[in-house]
């Protein structure tokens, strides 16, 4: 319903650089290929984006890829095993710490949710009730430090570390 080419249109129609626009301004979209063949029969094959988390606000839920773009995905939204991402602006900042710490290899760790705070940082919640709070800039730095504890006696003592303070990490029993 989102391009204009409609089943049984007549081919001379068809315009391919309008097909195009339209294909190319669905976020929703991974890639595509159409073909008109000699008969008239136009294919197109989709490879749609899987949500990569699911940004709540205070109105609304929204599924956004890894770049943080809104897909307009509106069956099945909490039928979806992903995480949950809170905050105002989330959504635009979430590509930075997806590439300095969620495609990380974590093999002990699963996030349930994070939380963003303009100016502050980041809150992950983790499946087994730990916690950690990234400063907005430098996580690459953080993250190396944060792996260093979590390969340490101190992972399993402590649920919260507060990373967002340079070469400090606080530690508490609560997250």
């Amino acid at each position: 319903s989102n391009i204009s080419i409609k089943e049984g249109q007549s081919f001379w129609l068809f315009n391919p650089f309008r097909l195009r626009k339209e294909l190319n301004n669905l976020n929703e979209l991974e890639d595509y290929e159409y073909n008109l063949d000699w008969n008239g029969n136009l294919k197109i094959l989709i490879n749609e984006k899987f949500p990569f988390m699911k940004w709540i606000t205070e109105n609304d839920e929204k599924l956004i890829d890894s770049e943080g773009k809104i897909l307009n995905y509106t069956n099945n939204i909490n039928n979806l095993e992903t995480i949950d991402l809170y905050g105002k602006a989330a959504n635009t900042n979430i590509k930075t710490l997806k590439e300095n710490f969620l495609d990380k290899d974590f093999t002990k760790l699963k996030v349930k949710e994070i939380f963003f705070f303009q100016n502050i940082g980041w809150k992950i919640k983790f499946y087994n009730n730990k916690c950690v709070f990234f400063p907005l800039k430098k996580l690459e730095k953080t993250y190396d430090l944060f792996e260093n504890i979590m390969n340490s006696q101190l992972y399993s003592e402590f649920n919260l570390f507060d990373m967002r303070i340079k070469n400090r990490v606080y530690m508490s029993k609560k997250c």
